[in-house]
């Protein structure tokens, strides 16, 4: 990914079945495409978090959305550091420079300042659960 933000519009939300290496089995995990990208992104709970903060916690809502991915670097974890994809918490405007419509009921439940683009989760958490595995009830 290139250093700095990259505004980018989701095209498809999907559950795949992925193997994390070779020799370890299948496991459903939750893709996105963009458009006009050939990379995907494996959706991991936080990421699927900051979306979830701009447009909503219902996927299926998310095509035609955008956000800005960006890499944090450095992030330490399992005894390494890692470079990994995050969202910003603002809406990038769309292609043609106009600020996306957002809903007011989601503005009022995710504090949502139109001015700055900006949302704020006080409660650090979107109903949901993302942190369960596609086709788990929740």
């Amino acid at each position: 990914m290139p250093h700095g933000d990259v505004p980018v519009t989701i095209d498809r939300v999907q559950s795949e079945a992925l193997a994390p290496r070779p020799e370890k089995p299948h496991e459903q995990k939750w893709v996105v495409s963009f458009r006009g990208k050939k990379r995907r992104l494996i959706l991991n709970p936080p990421v699927a978090r900051q979306i979830a903060a701009l447009h909503g916690d219902e996927m299926l809502g998310w095509p035609g959305k955008r956000v800005t991915l960006y890499v944090e670097r450095g992030l330490r974890a399992f005894g390494r550091q890692w470079d990994v994809i995050r969202v910003r918490p603002t809406i990038p405007p769309s292609r043609n420079g106009e600020a996306p419509p957002r809903s007011a009921a989601l503005d009022e439940e995710l504090d949502y300042d139109p001015s700055t683009g900006e949302v704020h989760d006080d409660a650090g958490d979107i109903e949901g659960g993302y942190d369960r595995e596609p086709g788990e009830d929740g």
